[in-house]
């Protein structure tokens, strides 16, 4: 009879620990996967940065990867204008300062947008860019600004 007890309790620790192991590998295996999920959508995040970045402070950058003429909105409680911007027409923007934030969303594969608003200054623009032969090219512009 206490053979018979010793024997039940070793296989329900063993069958404890059995269970309780494979839960564990799974969580691993689901927090690794989200892990690389996260460092993908991070990379695609990244690209867009560094773009944004160079696309903001170089000029000359700034024209070779804008699509013209790009659409231009300007969003105003008083209503919306719309109307396109020719080359020619075109001014150099910086708006990648300090009291500036930016948040990247990517639309799609082809698509990303950059949302830039100001810190406590009213400035709301979002610039919208597709892809075209792996290259990154600003097709619109909404400002929201005050």
């Amino acid at each position: 009879m206490r053979r018979y007890l010793t024997l039940s309790i070793i296989i329900f620790v063993v069958s404890v620990f059995l269970i309780v192991g494979c839960k564990n590998k799974e969580a691993s295996n689901t927090e690794t996967a989200d892990v690389q999920v996260s460092n993908s959508t991070a990379d695609t995040t990244k690209d867009y940065e560094e773009f944004f970045k160079k696309f903001e402070n170089n000029e000359s950058y700034q024209l070779s990867h804008i699509k013209f003429p790009i659409k231009y909105v300007s969003e105003s409680p008083d209503g919306s204008e719309n109307k396109e911007i020719k080359k020619s027409e075109y001014k150099y923007s910086n708006a990648f300062k300090e009291d500036i934030k930016c948040e990247y969303k990517k639309i799609n594969d082809k698509e990303f947008n950059a949302e830039v608003r100001g810190v406590e200054s009213g400035i709301a623009v979002d610039y919208l860019f597709n892809k075209f032969d792996n290259e990154w090219y600003l097709i619109k512009e909404v400002n929201y600004s005050n």
